[in-house]
């Protein structure tokens, strides 16, 4: 009878530590763009430019780049030529209305910067994630 309680016991011990740390188990930010974009400019911000790569270019794109070229000469032509610029886009658009498609699957923001030669960036959803698609 003292096993049976002691077992009880620490099921019921595990039950309750289990609670707090499954609640603590995130969304993934990309799963919304109301969190994917926030995330998108903290990764920018921080300097984080292959973690940016990895996480917000499609994976298909994503393939077939890092096939060519190495993620580190990625990463160094990212943030030459595009990280300032999409830094200054995504600001503009965090806190826009997107137009989606039909399927909801591509999401466009107009971003209204006049110096940039798009007027808008792409977000496309695959599977469960958005990416950026520009």
């Amino acid at each position: 009878m003292y096993a049976i309680r002691m077992i009880f016991a620490m099921l019921l011990g595990m039950a309750v530590f289990a609670v707090p740390a499954m609640a603590q188990v995130q969304a993934d930010p990309r799963e919304e763009l109301e969190t994917a974009i926030p995330e998108a400019i903290r990764l920018l911000e921080a300097r984080e430019y292959e973690t940016f790569l990895k996480t917000f270019t499609a994976p298909d794109d994503f393939k077939k780049i890092t096939g060519e070229v190495s993620m580190e000469e990625f990463a160094a032509k990212f943030e030459k030529d595009k990280v300032s610029i999409l830094l200054r886009i995504l600001q503009a658009v965090k806190d826009k209305e997107p137009a989606f498609d039909a399927e909801k699957k591509k999401a466009t923001f107009k971003h209204g910067i006049q110096d940039v030669s798009n007027s808008a960036i792409d977000f496309v959803k695959v599977g469960d994630y958005w990416y950026i698609k520009n």
